[in-house]
């Protein structure tokens, strides 16, 4: 007896990967499709009581897509009133490139059974019918009354979750299915008429409206009712001067209570005066009461997206977009139930306690689990069930080595910096300005030597005393802020030590050089950087692709550093960040276990460092940064303020953060909280000043301008091409999507060539406007050349995620969206 062949079809390339390893245990080979964007995981097993040959493929997102025939697209010759009824509407493929329908009849041809394991929503629903309108014709015929379709429900991707789907298969929901085709349809007609219809309507009318689209949608459309009344109450509130008293009583040496007034708030000047001279005449007060209150909170309601996202936002500082992304990774790899649900009631047969269980050995919360066990656990509150997902529940434990989690640090106090700390970061300048000086005889060494030697000789120089280094402290420094616990050097002779240092390593290496290893990742440097109208250049940019060998890190674990500073006000904060930031990372004491940790924390120190330095030598500057560190197959990023980085993954643009500026929620709240404010001063800014709502140095502006980074990783698969840092000057006038274009005409206009696509970015930002200072750091993570055949190719590298109707990483298209 034959054989039978059963098709399964899932929504996505890496949920179908994920469900053919659990169901085959593993034992699975696999092959790519013929549209290049989908695999097929083959294996043997058992289906309806027989044995089976299994093939486990996915689509990408909807197969089919609904538009109007060919004549109704004409905007001139069709009244938009026609496509509300008359206009007929035809399914088309969504996305012609990846032959999806060919790319399933070829896998279903010959198959007996088809299981559907679509995402468990009306989306789903919907794209299962599509994938039967593929498949159906070219699959065996059912004998009789033989069932040959079967639909796997799921909410997360765990081998319980996932073999109890398969022992419970269902049927797709029709009706479901329609109800999507309806929406569809709605919102096809909805859409273009009105959109047809206000475009015409408005051209010429207003001179800023003169686009040559103006898009309507059900949704867009109210969404940016409630923007423009939002924008409508800033424009018209007017800000006032206002005086606040803050008092501070210190019961003992250890204690320090803050006062706050129960005026809150006075708008006369005189009048806070007075009131500020009568408490500081005042040698004593009086308590006049003492009330206590107790309060108690409610247990959370069971996540859902809308709290999940709120809770991001408030307590990480992650903006929806980046959630969401690390949402759909995590479900992805089986950590969480599915991350799109508005449901926040847990059903009555929900295994509460095998979800528990899943963490008991967790090292953070294993006690706190252990206990809910053992005396039992209440029922959470009941909250509201909208027919769709369970709540967002972790599935199964991960520990920090799994995962690179995002956690809010609190800001830590750092000491003075050491005598030792202060030494490396003098000596790091000296060493950045020899690697960069084409002019000297040393940059004809090679960079990994050149990082080595540099790393010997500071060892070196490390053993010597450091007494005739120092330098006489002048009057009042002292009283500037650092207290005399960090004594400063002389960096002219330093150097002229340090260089004695480098000469005596040159010469016994000469005799003998030792073993250097050399990075086992590509990656390739492409820097420009231009002052362009502005009367300085404020920007600064460190490229150190050899991190190991510049701070002796021998732990077989490759190393890249790179950043980008804005500075504004001067340069003093952006040449401090250039020569210290990299130096916290390296002694950071979590460089090996932690280093997304070490990287945003170096930020702060950094701050506090430059800090010290601003008060002692009276500076006023500020700056933006944004740096990244690839460890291993990892990508850390940290930023502060508006300078940006972005990746490329086979021809898409990836979003990695959210830039701090004055005018997001969250930044605003922050600096009113503190007693700050955010004002239209022809852009937004902070107290009417600084357009960044985070920066290292801007002394004045402390603590309204934080110095505290925020930070985010991603796993590298080898899929990306590359990772370009650059300041506000450049993204300001560049869209995402244009870098790729960009750099792919450069890449095709010099046959592979990437050493010199920065300055064509740099170019094209001047082109389009741009008068700040302009930096782009770009760092090749793939030959250019394999980049460029991949994007000639007839998939356009089309990767499996950004495939989607919903992408993990969110990508840009490389069109602007109507």
């Amino acid at each position: 007896m034959k054989m039978k062949t059963v098709l399964m079809v899932a929504e996505k390339p890496s949920l179908a990967q994920s469900i053919a390893k659990i169901l085959s245990r593993g034992n699975m080979s696999s092959r790519k499709g013929l549209n290049g964007a989908c695999s097929v995981h083959e294996y043997t097993g058992s289906f309806a009581g027989q044995s089976a040959h299994f093939k486990m493929t996915s689509v990408c997102g909807h197969v089919m897509t609904l538009d109007f025939i060919g004549k109704y697209n004409n905007w001139d010759k069709v009244d938009p009133a026609e496509l509300f009824s008359k206009a007929p509407t035809e399914k088309k493929e969504a996305n012609p490139k990846l032959n999806m329908v060919k790319f399933l009849q070829v896998e279903g041809r010959g198959c007996d059974y088809i299981v559907l394991w679509l995402d468990c929503d009306k989306e789903g629903e919907n794209i299962c019918f599509e994938v039967l309108d593929a498949t159906a014709p070219v699959m065996n015929k059912a004998r009789g009354n033989e069932r040959t379709v079967y639909r796997a429900k799921f909410s997360s991707i765990t081998d319980t979750d996932i073999c109890n789907a398969m022992n419970q298969l269902g049927e797709p929901n029709h009706n479901e299915a329609l109800s999507v085709d309806a929406r569809q349809e709605l919102d096809l007609r909805i859409g273009c008429a009105f959109t047809r219809f206000q475009t015409k309507y408005f051209q010429g009318k207003y001179g800023n409206l003169d686009s040559s689209l103006i898009s309507f949608g059900p949704c867009q459309t109210p969404t940016l009712g409630f923007c423009v009344e939002r924008h409508d109450k800033i424009q018209s509130f007017k800000p006032e001067t206002y005086w606040v008293l803050q008092t501070k009583v210190s019961p003992d040496k250890d204690s320090c209570l803050t006062l706050d007034w129960d005026r809150v708030r006075v708008f006369d000047r005189e009048i806070a005066q007075m009131f500020l001279n009568i408490t500081k005449a005042a040698k004593e007060a009086k308590v006049e009461s003492v009330s206590k209150k107790e309060k108690a909170k409610q247990r959370p309601l069971a996540l859902n997206t809308v709290e999940m996202l709120r809770v991001a936002s408030a307590a990480l500082g992650m903006g929806p977009q980046h959630t969401m992304q690390i949402a759909e990774r995590l479900y992805t790899q089986g950590y969480i139930s599915y991350p799109r649900t508005e449901t926040t009631h847990y059903p009555e047969n929900f295994d509460l306690k095998g979800a528990l269980r899943q963490q008991a050995n967790n090292p953070y919360w294993a006690e706190t689990v252990k206990v809910l066990l053992s005396e039992g656990i209440n029922r959470p509150r009941k909250g509201h069930d909208a027919g769709d997902h369970p709540p967002i529940t972790p599935m199964r434990a991960a520990s920090e080595a799994e995962l690179v989690l995002e956690k809010l640090k609190k800001r830590k106090p750092y000491t003075s910096s050491t005598q030792v700390e202060m030494l490396r970061g003098e000596v790091r300048l000296t060493c950045d300005l020899l690697r960069h000086n084409r002019e000297s005889s040393f940059w004809k060494a090679p960079p990994l030597l050149a990082a080595s030697l540099i790393h010997a000789a500071i060892e070196d120089l490390l053993q010597t005393d450091f007494n005739e280094f120092k330098k006489q402290r002048v009057e009042g420094e002292e009283e500037a802020g650092d207290h005399g616990t960090s004594p400063l050097l002389d960096g002219a002779a330093l150097q002229h030590s340090f260089f004695n240092k480098l000469w005596d390593v040159c010469n016994k290496w000469q005799k003998q050089l030792p073993t250097l290893k050399p990075l086992e990742r590509y990656l390739q440097i492409s820097v420009h950087a231009t002052r362009n109208t502005r009367r300085k250049m404020e920007d600064r940019h460190v490229s150190l692709p050899e991190f190991n060998q510049c701070f002796g890190l021998t732990d077989n674990v490759d190393r890249a550093y790179f950043a980008v500073f804005d500075g504004h006000g001067g340069i003093d904060a952006a040449n401090y960040a250039a020569t210290h930031l990299h130096v916290n990372v390296a002694h950071h004491k979590e460089i090996l276990k932690n280093p997304e940790v070490a990287l945003k924390e170096s930020f702060e120190k950094t701050d506090d460092m430059f800090l010290l330095k601003a008060k002692r030598e009276k500076l006023r500057s500020g700056s933006t940064g944004v740096a990244a560190l690839i460890v291993g197959n990892k990508l850390h990023i940290a930023w502060l303020g508006d300078s940006q980085v972005m990746l490329v993954q086979r021809g898409k643009a990836v979003t990695l953060m959210e830039p701090h500026k004055p005018e997001r929620e969250d930044e605003r709240q922050r600096i009113e909280a503190l007693g700050g404010c955010v004002t239209y001063m022809d852009c937004w800014r902070v107290n009417g000043t600084l357009a960044v709502s985070r920066a290292i140095g801007d002394l004045l502006q402390k603590p309204y301008v934080s110095g505290c980074a925020d930070s985010a990783s991603l796993e590298l698969t080898g899929s990306e091409d590359y990772v370009l840092l650059a300041c506000d000057g450049f993204f300001d006038a560049i869209q995402p999507f244009e870098v790729v274009d960009h750099v792919l005409e450069h890449l095709t206009q010099s046959k592979g060539d990437g050493l010199h696509t920065a300055e064509r970015l740099v170019a094209a930002a001047k082109e389009s406007g741009s008068t700040d200072n302009i930096t782009v750091l770009l760092v090749f993570l793939r030959e250019p050349r394999e980049i460029l055949s991949d994007c000639l190719r007839d998939a356009k590298s089309c990767s499996a995620e950004d495939c989607t109707s919903e992408p993990l990483f969110n990508f840009f298209s490389s069109k602007p969206n109507n």
